[in-house]
């Protein structure tokens, strides 16, 4: 178990590192990105970069594992930064059933990750480190092919878009890199307090996911002892429900209201925090995999979609990029504060308990927003 615990805290250093300075740069690089009009430059750049670097990982052995680390943090580093170019294309591409279309981008996603998912199975159901350490490489490199296959067509179909204001010359350096947008955002935070309780709101709910996310196949391999077949399954099913759940979640979002469903997804993650702590049968954890599927997706894809709503297209991808530093720097505290309390008590049941309580407080923030929708103006442009 010490070993265990002992993973736990390299697992999140290593997690943590490259999402904090992924978050600190996201919403610079997405002001730049907006003042340049170079959005869809900025997302090739990035998520190619981001499969360079991941294809480096198998460089590494057991006795560089420096070397994978290093690589894998890069590479997640450039992965983070692209996303939250991605996420701004959102308000721009779609101004009604913005919640479907979310959630139908999502499911794609969860679509890539069963293709990997059964492409690497055959290797990796019976590998154990270090002796399958070519099997890991292969399975790896194959994931990186899968991840530029469902990149291109978004690389070649997107278009840049901006709005029809006029565009304003950038004299100082702070305005050639979108600094000075960013300084008119934060200092402008009491108009803009919906948009910030939302993302705070995010953040929280974030941290508990990814958390979990995290940790499922640590916690199912020590606590339950799984082994690798059963975690390739068990990924493979939260993935499987992930895909029309993701997209039902948004189409109900469209329908009923974006706060009413995240409500919905939020209370279903308490339930699940519940779950997996009292959870001692592998049965029980599948359904509990099956519910995960319920949530994973639809949970981040109806925020995105709740925040396109107010999103000024000259400003997409500096909202998104605080978006995703919400998103990004929630992976840090919740890492570590499961690490603390596994490590306190011994155990992992009472580090998934405690992820509740990031749902909860999710939930009591965004029910302090106001309806922001009649008020659009709080995040205008300067």
């Amino acid at each position: 178990m010490a070993d265990s615990l002992n993973i736990d805290f390299q697992w999140a250093l290593l997690i943590a590192i490259p999402v904090v300075f992924a978050g600190i740069f996201s919403p610079f690089i997405g002001a730049f990105s907006d003042e340049k009009k170079c959005r869809l430059r900025t997302l090739i750049i990035t998520a190619v970069l981001a499969m360079i670097f991941a294809a480096l990982i198998p460089m590494a052995n057991p006795e560089s594992w420096v070397i994978g680390a290093f690589a894998f943090g890069i590479s997640y580093f450039f992965f983070t930064l692209s996303l939250g170019i991605y996420d701004a294309f959102l308000p721009i591409f779609a101004r009604k059933n913005r919640g479907k279309l979310s959630g139908m981008a999502w499911g794609l996603g969860y679509l890539g990750g069963i293709v990997s998912l059964c492409l690497i199975y055959p290797l990796l159901s019976s590998a154990q480190l270090p002796e399958g350490i070519v099997q890991f490489r292969w399975a790896i490199w194959i994931t990186c092919l899968v991840f530029a296959a469902f990149s291109i067509p978004s690389f070649l179909l997107m278009k840049e878009r901006t709005s029809l204001g006029v565009s304003q010359t950038s004299n100082t350096l702070a305005e050639r890199f979108g600094l000075a947008r960013i300084a008119g955002t934060l200092k402008g935070w009491r108009q803009n307090k919906n948009l910030f309780k939302t993302l705070f709101s995010y953040y929280l709910a974030n941290d508990g996911l990814s958390t979990l996310v995290y940790f499922t196949s640590i916690y199912a391999a020590t606590t339950l002892h799984f082994d690798n077949k059963q975690i390739l399954v068990l990924f493979i099913i939260v993935q499987l429900v992930g895909i029309p759940s993701s997209i039902i979640g948004g189409i109900l979002a469209d329908k009923i209201g974006h706060k009413k469903v995240i409500y919905l997804t939020l209370g279903i993650w308490i339930i699940l925090c519940v779950g997996f702590a009292l959870c001692s049968s592998i049965t029980a954890f599948y359904i509990l995999a099956i519910g995960t599927g319920l949530v994973i997706g639809t949970t981040p894809s109806i925020y995105r979609s709740y925040l396109a709503e107010f999103v000024d297209i000259d400003k997409a991808a500096e909202i998104y990029g605080f978006n995703s530093f919400a998103s990004r720097a929630s992976s840090v505290a919740g890492p570590i504060l499961f690490a603390i309390i596994s490590s306190m008590t011994g155990s992992q049941r009472p580090a998934m308990l405690c992820m509740m309580l990031f749902f909860l407080l999710a939930g009591i923030i965004l029910k302090t927003n106001k309806n922001i929708a009649n008020n659009q103006s709080d995040i205008s442009l300067s």
